[in-house]
């Protein structure tokens, strides 16, 4: 086992302190080792209580951090739960006995070595006033093993022949980008690609290289956004591999020195948004097209003498109309059983009073 910094917090401590602070300490702590392709690391503190009396003692997670290079820690990554609770009998005398237990937290996850960073955790008994103890961990392998290559990128596995790393798995979602030139993950870059009225494109996202491209209408250029910071940089837009697509987006591209209107098919240019003409609506973005805004491209539906789009429900009010709908299907059946039983009872009592018949008596003349 490899074990962090060791805090003792000796007895001579706890025997000058006030008598609600809680005669524990930590022993050791640390990861046990974490073998090849392991998909769990095992997070433990060794406890052990210098009182004379019975303590139940809780162990709570607070924070765990994960150190990803210098300059770059992410504390939400790893999450250490529930908390735990000990029973440490009291010490007597120098005998240790059942004064000692182990606090275990696990951290599931595909990608469990060359981890490294530290958790803190409150310990506590009770109303007793606890302490807030930091426990340092890495889970690179002790012993350098000459099978595993020596890795270029942080996030290479150097466990799979510094293969890439599954970003959404080793980082919980939360840095799902791979960039090649670094092999490193990269937490995806935000892009609002709508504007306010959630039609026009103003900027679209290049996966390929994890950057938002803002469009610049007035000057026909392209910003390119890499960080929080937005500080912008001119490219051509001519090299970029969406700039056929967005052409039909803007009011007026200049190609050539030649303008081209946007494509309002069934309808009218007006400003920035197309008037339909009567009959036609816009279908908008479409799954397999997603950069194109659709102009005036359907015809509405007739329905009752009045053209218009065919009434859409929420999907809340939809499910409700579908129960009620079914529970009055139900009940209505269930009222036809009822008047089918009690017809059948009818007929059934009407049959047994026929069959029922008076005795008949003969009189015998008296010679």
């Amino acid at each position: 086992m490899k074990v962090s910094a060791t805090l003792l917090l000796t007895a001579c401590i706890f025997a000058s302190a006030a008598s609600d602070y809680i005669p524990v300490i930590v022993e050791r702590s640390g990861t046990e080792d974490v073998e090849k392709f392991s998909t769990v690391v095992h997070f433990y503190l060794d406890l052990m209580n210098n009182g004379g009396n019975n303590v139940n003692v809780t162990v709570s997670p607070k924070q765990c951090c994960l150190i990803i290079e210098a300059g770059d820690i992410d504390c939400k990554i790893i999450e250490l739960r529930p908390p735990v609770i000990l029973r440490l009998g009291p010490r007597i005398d120098q005998f240790v006995g059942n004064n000692s237990g182990r606090a275990l937290f696990m951290f599931r996850n595909l990608y469990s070595r060359y981890r490294k960073g530290n958790c803190s955790f409150e310990i506590t008994a009770g109303k007793d006033i606890g302490f807030v103890y930091t426990l340092e961990y890495n889970t690179a392998p002790t012993i350098n093993d000459i099978d595993t290559p020596s890795c270029t990128g942080i996030d290479q596995d150097a466990d799979r022949a510094c293969s890439p790393a599954d970003c959404a798995i080793k980082y919980k979602g939360r840095r799902n980008f791979y960039r090649n030139a670094t092999g490193k993950c990269e937490a995806v870059v935000q892009c609002d690609t709508r504007g306010q009225d959630d039609i026009e494109i103003i900027a679209y996202y290049d996966w390929e290289s994890n950057i938002c491209h803002r469009l610049d209408f007035e000057d026909n250029t392209f910003s390119e956004v890499e960080s929080d910071t937005e500080i912008p940089v001119e490219i051509d837009p001519s090299q970029s591999m969406y700039f056929p697509n967005l052409q039909s987006q803007r009011l007026k591209n200049i190609i050539d020195g030649e303008e081209k209107e946007i494509q309002c098919n069934h309808g009218v240019q007006n400003g920035i948004y197309c008037e339909c003409d009567e009959g036609y609506m816009s279908s908008g973005i479409h799954e397999d097209d997603p950069l194109i805004f659709h102009w005036c491209d359907t015809e509405m539906v007739d329905r009752s003498g009045i053209v218009g789009e065919p009434v859409k429900l929420s999907k809340p009010v939809e499910i409700i109309v579908i129960i009620t709908l079914s529970l009055l299907n139900i009940c209505l059946l269930l009222f036809w059983f009822y008047l089918a039983y009690q017809l059948f009872l009818k007929e059934k009592c009407q049959r047994a009073c026929s069959d029922h018949k008076e005795p008949s008596y003969t009189l015998l003349e008296q010679n």
